[in-house]
């Protein structure tokens, strides 16, 4: 605290790297997307609230994908095959992008009742190859949910 008022806002965010802390481009943007490809194990933990069907909130959400292929071309990440999904439903990564170690992607599951369960993640590739950050979505029976996750990276 004694930085910030000796130097002001301004000078603190423009020494540590303002648009990192903006929610502009990372700091090593410039240097092109860091490597994602590999197979992913994503987990995570969270909580679905405000769901139209009580029964689905939970203050203990895990996410436990089966594991992902990832294809990366430049910043561009896809999962061209997509695991099977129990009982019916369906998976797909919907779309993917790497600007420099920031990985955000948007996955969508359609359940074997046609309800869709869509996560959004941002996270941070860290120098032992794991992406780690938070998600937030929408569905099923109209849930929202929000949590952490971590990837490690095959």
């Amino acid at each position: 605290l004694c930085l910030l008022a000796l130097t002001g806002c301004d000078e603190l965010l423009d020494a540590i790297g303002r648009d990192q802390y903006l929610g502009g481009p990372p700091l090593d943007a410039e240097v092109g997307p860091a490597d994602v490809a590999g197979e992913w194990l994503l987990t995570g933990s969270g909580r679905m609230f405000d769901c139209a069907d009580e029964a689905y909130e939970t203050e203990q959400l895990k996410l436990d994908a089966a594991p992902l292929a990832v294809v990366q071309d430049g910043e561009r990440i896809t999962v061209p095959n997509p695991p099977a999904v129990a009982g019916g439903g369906r998976f797909s990564f919907v779309s993917g992008q790497v600007t420099g170690s920031r990985v955000a992607f948007v996955t969508e599951e359609r359940l074997p009742d046609g309800d869709v369960l869509t996560l959004r993640f941002e996270g941070i590739l860290d120098n032992l190859g794991r992406v780690a950050g938070d998600f937030e979505g929408e569905g099923p029976r109209s849930c929202s949910s929000e949590g952490q996750f971590s990837i490690e990276i095959r």
